[in-house]
């Protein structure tokens, strides 16, 4: 058991879901800018949504502006949400 954040299992269960969340949130943003990279959007959720927009960041799918309050898909990122399409 790791201290204080739940057993390996549970981790990894918690880490899929947050990556789950962060392809949802690529793909919704795909779908409102009509798959162009480098377009800004508000970020909305609360902290699963954060987690997922950072795991996102760091997997270079999202872009976040300078002031923390809107995200725009990367090349990358529209290249990720384009495979699950075909």
């Amino acid at each position: 058991m790791m201290g204080g954040g739940g057993t390996e299992a549970q981790l990894m269960v918690k880490r899929a879901r947050v990556e789950d969340l962060a392809r949802r949130v690529c793909r919704e943003l795909y779908e409102l800018t009509d798959g162009h990279p480098h377009k800004w959007r508000r970020i909305v959720g609360g902290d699963l949504g954060h987690r997922a927009v950072l795991f996102a960041v760091g997997r270079g799918w999202l872009e976040v502006d300078s002031e923390g309050i809107r995200i725009g898909l990367t090349e990358e990122g529209r290249q990720e949400v384009r495979k699950t399409l075909s």
